[in-house]
């Protein structure tokens, strides 16, 4: 579950499901799949009772990709001197398909990072932050009717959630 971050004119709740190969303890291919729902906030509507036209605002319904992920950092930490927790921090890089609401569906580069805090050995806790950038063409127009050129667009995704090891890590 998550967030989009830095959209001011809508709020995402995202629903994410990721899958992962681990190669090795370091490297692995992860295939991700986003689920947003757009909900207007207070400043689109303000601008709508002002005539404002806000049908050319450009937002991802989801997203579909592959990264290869890079795990350099890992080890344990304390926790409240009770336990001890293993944990990974990672970098992913890849691409995917953004679906938009603007009935276009741009190829789309995307850059992330986050950790996983085990919980157990088949368990773990986990928050992913991730960068996903494309550009897509809008419905609305210029005033003389031309069509308005394609547009830059970079969402934020910030997302928490749990992670289950098939089969259950050795290493833990």
């Amino acid at each position: 579950m998550g967030t989009i971050l830095n959209d001011v004119f809508f709020f995402y709740p995202v629903l994410s499901g990721k899958l992962a190969y681990y190669f090795t303890e370091q490297y692995a291919v992860e295939a991700t799949y986003l689920l947003s729902s757009l909900s207007t906030r207070e400043v689109v509507k303000d601008l709508d009772k002002r005539h404002v036209e806000t049908n050319g605002l450009v937002g991802p319904k989801n997203y579909y990709g592959l990264d290869f992920k890079w795990t350099p950092v890992y080890g344990k930490m304390g926790f409240m001197n009770k336990s001890v927790v293993p944990f990974d921090h990672y970098f992913t890089v890849g691409g995917g398909i953004t679906n938009t609401n603007q009935a276009t569906s741009p190829a789309t580069i995307h850059l992330g990072t986050g950790q996983i805090y085990a919980l157990s050995k088949w368990m773990a806790f986990r928050w992913d932050l991730g960068f996903y950038f494309y550009s897509s063409a809008t419905k609305a127009v210029n005033d003389d009717g031309t069509a308005i050129p394609p547009g830059n667009y970079m969402n934020m995704h910030l997302t928490i959630g749990a992670s289950f090891f098939f089969p259950e890590a050795k290493y833990r």
